[in-house]
């Protein structure tokens, strides 16, 4: 787990450095950051159009139903139906998000759709994947004193 965890840092500074020219010189050279996981969080919220994160979310489930959040973590398959979603399975299947931060745990729950036929392979030869997801808590999928579970709406990783 820990090479998953480092494998997506090392690909995440990747995407986020790059070259830039130096005009002084005519000489390009590769642009020096630290990037972290926290910066590429913040880049996919960003992104997204994102300002709650999970964090913000887990201790007012009510207070945020239909509202879009973020999450970054390391995502396995799970048989989780419970609450509302407990007769879901035919429609969606279910993911665990552990965060990188060490926050609480998240089911989210995906469509079985084509969209998302390449994460559910993955995540069946691979077990678990880094990955940050947009989801919200649909007002008609929430059941009071459910625990932390959402519908993934954009999902990379």
């Amino acid at each position: 787990m820990r090479l998953r965890i480092l494998t997506f840092i090392f690909l995440s500074i990747l995407l986020l450095t790059g070259c830039t020219s130096n005009a002084s010189s005519g000489h390009s050279s590769d642009a020096k950051q630290d990037v972290t996981l926290d910066d590429v969080f913040k880049k996919r919220m960003n992104d997204e159009g994102l300002t709650l994160t999970n964090k913000d979310v887990q201790f007012d489930k009510e207070g945020y139903l239909g509202k879009k959040f973020g999450i970054q973590g390391m995502a396995e398959l799970s048989d989780y139906y419970n609450y509302a979603f407990r007769d879901a399975e035919a429609d969606f299947f279910s993911i665990r998000v552990v965060p990188f931060d060490g926050t609480d745990s998240w089911y989210l729950y995906l469509s079985r759709s084509a969209d998302y036929d390449d994460l559910y392979k993955k995540l069946m030869s691979d077990k678990s994947v880094p990955l940050f997801a947009s989801a919200a808590i649909p007002r008609n999928f929430y059941e009071k004193g459910q625990g932390n579970l959402a519908m993934a709406t954009i999902v990379y990783y």
